[in-house]
């Protein structure tokens, strides 16, 4: 048998276009190559694309699992439930580095995956921003940016202003700090839900 773990990383610097979509192909290919451990590395990723976010998340969640809480600024709110899960991802024990650069969509990406108990969380606390920001064209050219929205994680966090607190706090270089695959299974138990958030 192998002694050696494969572990393939996934580094999204931000949720643009066709990110869903390129990460969908990343993970085919590591399960033609027989991963052990999924490491999704979400630091230094300011966001982007909400809507590349959740269909980024979605992949590695089953089909109809409750992937986010959205509301506009009427207080309309409306679940959002995964739709595009990658059939085999969804087995792959999975690791999230997150840090203090980690925000917006790519925080809903962590705190959804953490909430559905599918991974873990490694690093540092997140930046700390649930809202969709739309910006708006002013007739002498220049641009106003309005909250036009807010988002929450499956379990109703609302994480904007206070962050995300990962399940394993470290500040070890990238190399130094992806967890075993015990610590990855652990963290799939059902009891991980009573983890502090």
């Amino acid at each position: 048998g192998r002694t050696s773990t494969r572990v393939c990383v996934v580094r999204i610097p931000l949720f643009g276009a066709n990110v869903a979509r390129d990460t969908r192909e990343a993970l085919r290919r590591a399960l033609e190559a027989d991963v052990d451990e999924i490491v999704l590395d979400l630091r230094h990723n300011k966001g982007g694309n909400i809507e590349e976010g959740l269909s980024t998340a979605s992949l590695f969640l089953p089909s109809e699992t409750n992937v986010a809480l959205l509301m506009d600024i009427n207080g309309t709110q409306w679940k959002r439930v995964s739709k595009t899960a990658s059939d085999g991802v969804t087995e792959v024990p999975t690791a999230v580095l997150v840090d203090g650069s980690t925000a917006s969509a790519a925080e809903m990406v962590s705190a959804t995956l953490q909430d559905n108990c599918r991974a873990i969380l490694v690093g540092r606390r997140t930046f700390g921003k649930a809202r969709v920001q739309g910006v708006f064209s002013l007739s002498d050219g220049s641009g106003l940016s309005l909250t036009i929205g807010a988002f929450k994680s499956p379990s109703m966090r609302d994480f904007h202003g206070v962050g995300i607190k990962p399940d394993i706090e470290s500040e070890l270089p990238v190399e130094w700090i992806i967890p075993s695959l015990e610590q990855v299974q652990a963290a799939r138990h059902p009891s991980c839900r009573m983890m502090q958030h």
